[in-house]
């Protein structure tokens, strides 16, 4: 198996887990005795697009760009995110 197959279906799934985390109500939400730098994801999820998807560095870019600024929108939409 290439790096690209294993790495695409691992890519999605974490867009998944962040959709989750992002719209869950916040009594769902991860709590960690550390702190977090909650900036750290979203680069992570680019970092794992960037290598299953090197090939189509630029659409892979604008669209998690684009995803980014809807997980920003949806706690916005859900009323009970924020408690």
């Amino acid at each position: 198996m290439t790096r690209r197959r294993l790495l695409r279906p691992l890519a999605y799934l974490l867009v998944i887990g962040l959709v989750v985390v992002a719209v869950a109500p916040i009594q769902f939400s991860p709590v960690s005795p550390v702190p977090t730098q909650h900036e750290r994801a979203p680069a992570e999820v680019g970092l794992v697009f960037a290598l299953a998807y090197s090939l189509h560095l630029v659409l892979m870019s604008v669209l998690l760009f684009a995803s980014t600024a809807l997980f920003e929108a949806l706690p916005k939409a859900e009323p009970r995110r924020h408690g």
